[in-house]
């Protein structure tokens, strides 16, 4: 039983003498821990629509509205490139409520669209108008208010 005892130290001993010490010769197992992070960028892209409108918004005055569609811009852009968004029309609100029916307005150019729009006298407060269209049966649109005014 000595001797068997004493194969066993030996064993032992080599063992030890064979793995790196680490504080003496004890058989413990170092464990590092890393974490590393994923980074998600997020970040909001939206097609563009800007609007503008000609002349002074005068109560019984002819005015040009315009609308331009632009896609998402592409990367280092600020501005995405012109294109035509399918059934474009321009919708006239008030108080939230649509005056009258769609209209379907003139395309200037490649993106670009225009209606020679008439202020009325019988409505109140502030209209707002709205272009908009679909891409790829999406809605994309641009909204914008005006003051009529009684100079």
């Amino acid at each position: 039983m000595e001797a068997e005892k004493e194969e066993v130290r030996k064993r032992r001993h080599h063992r030890c003498n064979s793995i790196p010490e680490v504080g003496g010769c004890s058989m413990e197992n170092i464990l590092t821990l890393s974490t590393q992070e994923r980074e998600v960028g997020l970040g909001l892209q939206e097609r563009e629509v800007k609007l503008e409108v000609e002349q002074l918004p005068l109560i019984g005055n002819t005015v040009r509205l315009k609308g331009e569609f632009r896609d998402f811009p592409e990367a280092g852009s600020m501005e995405g490139q012109l294109f035509d968004p399918d059934n474009v029309v321009l919708k006239i609100y008030t108080n939230r409520k649509q005056l009258g029916d769609d209209i379907i307005p003139e395309r200037i150019d490649k993106g670009r669209y225009q209606y020679d729009y008439v202020i009325p006298y019988d409505v109140s407060g502030y209209l707002y108008f709205e272009f908009c269209g679909k891409v790829a049966d999406k809605p994309v649109l641009g909204r914008a208010g005006l003051e009529r005014l009684w100079v």
